[in-house]
């Protein structure tokens, strides 16, 4: 699970995964000595690895402690909860349930659940189908804060989950052309799975994979296996309590390194361990393939499967999952080619795992032959029209979309090469496989494609993300005002002692000039407010709790946009019935300037739903 409120984080989201290690281990003790020197570096409590290669004993390190006061270490029965990971047990019950042929892919959400509220306006062309629900390609907006509020101190069902906060399940775009991660839609697709086979969700998942598996510590529960063997969960050095999470089935997984061990060694064993046949091996093929979207119809390799990703590791492509709540961070990643998997898992939300990933990455992969992508265009070459800037028209969340599309990327199409580049960021450099496709250079997979979108018509999908080409105006409008609204304001705050103190001894003589110089600095003080109130809810243990309710970091958002725009829109006022243009000087311009700047700013607030946001809605 992943909050909006990491909006840094988000600015920095690349479309498709891809880590690299800064530096190779060659052997078991120096991958041990490196994990320990990342934990240590980044300050996690605990951390544990394992690494599945088949035919070859399980190896399991783990570096740290599962609990500070205790000083109790992580063994193999420490139990983590493994967040978003839990997705991939929905998206393999549910293909599952499509070998049996109970279900299909293709089927209509809305004749498998009648009654189910949701909204999409465009049903007669692009029904909601449950290959929707399992590969983010609903266009629902990301799970609201109050949806994230524990509705009880007791697990509830997924049906009381789901009515708490329905208007969220609304159709942005057409389902199936184009993605955005999506905590709700796995949700549904397990509810789905319960209807199909008149049991809870739960009891499905341990009768199809932790009873033949012998994951004998894993469930969805705070039970008495968990609270005595579990890892405490820390932000910080804080302890984070256990809390039960509405959508359990699409990341309230606990589970201990041996049982996801038992997992992992499934996946890459063609759905057999120890003999048996846990899952066919059709089940685990149409798995690992991207599938069910309009990007992936025309070849896009890249991107979202069902209840997975691919990603490169390295020069090789691998299925996998992150998992993310407060106080742990996870992955889990296979390759079915090399017969290998790792997962890795702390109880902190440090970098600890993104760091250790990028070592297993350039560990496992060393001594494997690189891919070398064919060079031959066997449909011609992408036209050089479709260079130019362009924005990204698929974000999680829509609150914060607008951010987003501040965040420009550049695509540029030559004879030679093909370069997408962030305004901000190194490019990815890609080469063409036809005139409508274009390939991630050290997987050989195909990375991007051209589409032709139902509502903005020829958009590229570039890993996860959908990008439309934008006039160049609408790029550097937005960053020209940013920079005029900081310089002008910088230099007004730097001047407004003076200007107050040259007004104390009376050698500013105009009560109207100092007038203007206030209220156009005064809208800074309510977007201070908004940003001290948007820490606060970042820096809690329970950050749902505080956004998704009525609460003083809520309400003081609430308030302060409000004041934000009433003092912005005032001071227009005082600017117009102010300074006569003989008796202007540079600070008065200075302070036109800004006021100018705050009233385009607050009109895109207000635009985009950030005047009189409520958080808890």
């Amino acid at each position: 699970m992943k909050y909006w409120i990491y909006v840094v984080a988000l600015f920095l989201w690349t479309p498709f995964i891809s880590y690299q290690a800064k530096a190779q281990v060659k052997d078991e003790a120096s991958l041990k000595a490196a994990i320990d020197q990342i934990r240590e570096k980044t300050r996690t409590p605990g951390i544990a690895v394992t690494i599945i290669k088949e035919g070859e004993p399980d190896w399991l390190y783990a570096s740290g402690l599962r609990n500070i006061q205790d000083k109790t270490s992580i063994d193999s029965a420490t139990q983590f909860r493994f967040a978003s990971i839990s997705k991939m047990f929905i998206s393999l019950g549910m293909l599952t349930l499509v070998e049996q042929g109970k279900v299909s892919l293709d089927d209509k959400v809305k004749d498998l659940l009648p009654h189910f509220q949701f909204s999409n306006p465009w049903q007669a062309t692009h029904p909601l189908r449950v290959k929707h629900l399992l590969n983010h390609s609903t266009g629902w907006d990301g799970m609201h804060f109050a949806e994230q509020i524990p509705a009880s101190n007791r697990p509830i069902s997924i049906e009381q989950a789901l009515a708490i906060h329905p208007d969220s399940r609304e159709s942005r775009w057409p389902p199936g052309t184009r993605v955005a991660y999506n905590n709700t839609a796995p949700l549904v697709a397990a509810f789905i799975i319960e209807k199909l086979t008149n049991t809870s969700y739960e009891d499905f998942i341990k009768t199809h994979f932790f009873e033949p598996l012998s994951m004998s510590s894993s469930d969805y529960f705070y039970s008495d296996t968990y609270h005595q063997n579990s890892a405490t969960l820390y932000k910080g050095v804080m302890p984070i309590s256990y809390v039960h999470l509405n959508n359990r089935a699409a990341g309230g997984l606990n589970s201990s390194m041996s049982d996801m061990a038992a997992f992992l060694t499934m996946l890459i064993g063609d759905g057999k361990i120890n003999g048996k046949q846990v899952l066919s091996p059709w089940v685990l093929e149409q798995f690992a393939i991207p599938m069910g979207t309009d990007a992936t119809d025309a070849g896009l390799e890249l991107t979202y499967g069902l209840g997975n990703t691919r990603l490169r590791v390295g020069e090789q492509v691998f299925i996998a999952h992150e998992g993310s709540l407060v106080g742990t961070n996870s992955l889990l990643a296979y390759s079915p080619s090399l017969n290998v998997g790792y997962l890795v898992v702390s109880n902190s939300n440090s970098p600890a795992v993104s760091q250790v990933h990028q070592l297993l990455s350039a560990y496992l992969t060393q001594g494997v032959p690189s891919v070398k992508p064919s060079t031959h265009l066997a449909n011609g070459q992408p036209s050089a029209t479709l260079s130019g800037m362009y924005q990204n028209i698929s974000p999680i969340s829509e609150l914060v979309g607008p951010f987003i599309s501040l965040m420009p990327w550049r695509l540029s199409i030559s004879a030679k090469k093909v370069l997408f580049k962030p305004l901000f960021g190194p490019p990815r450099s890609l080469s063409a496989k036809d005139a409508q496709s274009m390939l991630e250079p050290k997987s050989g997979k195909v990375a991007m494609v051209v589409l032709d979108d139902p509502i903005s018509g020829q958009v590229v999908q570039y890993g996860t993300s959908t990008f439309e080409k934008v006039p160049s105006i609408l790029v550097y409008v937005p960053f020209i005002v940013i920079l005029l609204w900081v310089f002008t304001t910088l230099v007004s705050v730097i001047n407004l002692p003076i200007w107050l103190t040259r007004k104390k001894l009376g050698k500013v003589y105009a009560t109207e000039s100092i007038k203007l110089r206030l209220w156009a600095l005064l809208p800074l003080i309510f977007m201070v407010v908004m940003l001290v109130s948007l820490l606060m809810i970042k820096s809690s243990v329970t950050p749902e709790i505080l956004a998704g309710q009525l609460s003083l970091s809520s309400g003081l958002m609430f308030i302060a946009s409000i004041f934000w725009a009433a003092s912005t829109l005032w001071s227009v006022k005082v600017a117009y019935q102010g300074i006569k243009p003989s008796s202007l000087s540079i600070s008065h311009l200075v302070a036109y300037v800004l006021i100018s700047m705050n009233l385009i700013i607050v009109l895109w607030g207000m635009v985009n739903g950030y005047v009189g946001l409520m958080l808890w809605r």
